[in-house]
């Protein structure tokens, strides 16, 4: 209640059978205290987004989908949040997106439609700002020859997924570039949020080895020397 909600600005969007658009002009949403104007929260979005469907087709039921789908955004958004009401900002961030795109790859679905085996690639840029925070900001770039890259396989008694990519990071605490891999993928169990093996290495201008463990632990190796630094 005594809340004044306000929303401004231009939504385009567009749509065929292979593509869409939305685009956001100046869109805000924002809240004030009806009683004294009080900012409660604002987002401003100045963004552009573009998908496409593409690639061979797959059966499902009676419906036939194509594999392939990638999104790419560009713009900025900013959020504003007085948690509680007392005139002071508790968030004040804003983020920069540059060509940041993420496509989906499906090479096969079970009997109710859900994904088997899956790729996701994304590339691009995000930069996030904490306007609060003196120097806190945090980008992070990830070349398109380069992309970060998860597979997910549905294997006999759960999931497998593995990531590879690199990616560029400047920030106020590390600047310098990472390469991550899989050597051995990490498998959840069917019904469980917790890997029991699997090993992920980092390498760059920060190395380290993460080791899942049958018994759900997880082993951290900082530097990569052998040694188990945390659990």
């Amino acid at each position: 209640t005594n809340i004044t909600e306000y929303q401004d600005g231009a939504v385009s969007i567009s749509f065929s059978s292979t593509n869409f658009s939305f685009k956001f002009t100046n869109y805000t949403d924002r809240k004030t205290r009806a009683t004294d104007g009080l900012l409660l929260s604002e987002n401003i979005a100045n963004v552009t987004m573009t998908g496409t469907s593409s690639g061979a087709s797959l059966s499902c039921g009676t419906k036939t989908l194509q594999n392939t789908f990638s999104l790419t955004m560009d713009g900025t958004i900013s959020n504003k949040e007085d948690t509680n009401s007392d005139g002071t900002l508790d968030v004040d961030t804003s983020a920069q997106i540059t060509s940041f795109s993420q496509t989906v790859l499906v090479n096969a679905l079970d009997n109710t439609c859900n994904p088997t085996d899956s790729t996701i690639t994304m590339s691009g840029g995000i930069s996030v700002t904490n306007n609060i925070q003196t120097n806190d900001s945090v980008s992070i770039n990830i070349a398109a020859a380069n992309p970060l890259t998860i597979t997910a396989k549905t294997v006999t008694g759960g999931e497998n997924i593995t990531t590879s990519g690199t990616a560029t990071v400047t920030s106020s605490c590390f600047n310098g570039s990472l390469t991550i891999a899989t050597p051995t993928p990490v498998f959840y169990p069917t019904g469980s949020e917790s890997p029991t093996s699997g090993k992920i290495v980092i390498t760059g201008d920060i190395t380290g080895t993460v080791t899942y463990t049958s018994t759900g632990d997880v082993q951290v190796d900082e530097g990569s020397d052998g040694t188990v630094d945390k659990t």
